[in-house]
């Protein structure tokens, strides 16, 4: 077990695939659950895509996004893009992950994303709509689709982030109401602009800058700036990067 252990299933594994050989899916698990216990996230984001990659079902999608949360303790933003990746694969494990994603789309002001995730949590049988929680999130998403429609916020970042003037948060702000309004061309757009600017968090506009791509079906786009990733957002990059290689297969 421990780093040790990980090395040794790692080049097992990196062996397997230059003879051409099926991965061995118990020993991907095993890196898996050794990366999660010993909170190494780059050997989770290393396990996790691998296992994916060679069987990619439910409990395995579940596995690798749960030891992604755990052992990247990552702040809500990063959060955010592990919860679209369960949306995406549907594989929400239980309904503390639709509640997280509830409490991270209030708290970024993504109504749409809110009212999309009640909607798949109830059709899996893992919320109900009574609910106080539940009831209170679709209360202040209604109420904030009713804000943005009246101020024209979509409309207002249009204009406003191709202003030469426009500043970096303003451009991926553009961008990211626009991903969460379901209108991927336009957020790919504007994550295109804001990715060589100063000052500008690249992880997380490639991160995005791929799933724009991936939400228009564009998955070898995707795949590309998601393989643009670095530092601690990579492992979260890598695991969607396989699934944007999935589709591309037609998975």
């Amino acid at each position: 077990d421990g780093p040790g252990g990980m090395k040794v299933l790692r080049d097992a594994n990196e062996l397997a695939k230059t003879e051409g050989r099926p991965a061995s899916i118990p020993a991907l698990q095993r890196g898996l659950k050794v990366a999660n216990d010993v909170m190494d996230v780059s050997n989770v984001g290393y396990f996790g895509s691998e296992l994916v990659k060679a069987q990619p079902n439910t409990e395995n999608w579940g596995d690798t996004l749960a030891a992604l949360r755990r052992a990247g303790r990552y702040d809500k933003y990063v959060l955010l893009d592990i919860a679209r990746l369960a949306d995406r694969t549907g594989s929400y494990s239980n309904g503390s992950d639709y509640m997280e994603m509830l409490q991270i789309g209030t708290n970024l002001g993504l109504p749409k994303e809110v009212l999309k995730t009640i909607d798949a949590g109830v059709a899996a049988g893992k919320l109900t709509k009574t609910d106080i929680s539940v009831a209170d999130a679709i209360t202040q998403a209604n109420a904030r689709i009713k804000t943005d429609t009246a101020q024209n916020l979509l409309g207002g970042y249009d204009r406003d982030a191709r202003l030469p003037t426009a500043k970096p948060a303003t451009i991926v702000g553009a961008g990211d109401s626009f991903l969460s309004y379901g209108e991927p061309a336009k957020a790919e757009e504007f994550y295109k602009l804001a990715a060589d600017k100063p000052g500008v968090d690249q992880g997380l506009v490639y991160t995005r800058m791929g799933i724009a791509p991936y939400d228009q079906g564009k998955y070898a786009d995707a795949a590309a700036s998601f393989g643009k990733v670095t530092g601690p957002r990579a492992p979260v990059a890598q695991v969607w990067a396989v699934q944007a290689g999935i589709k591309a297969k037609g998975g």
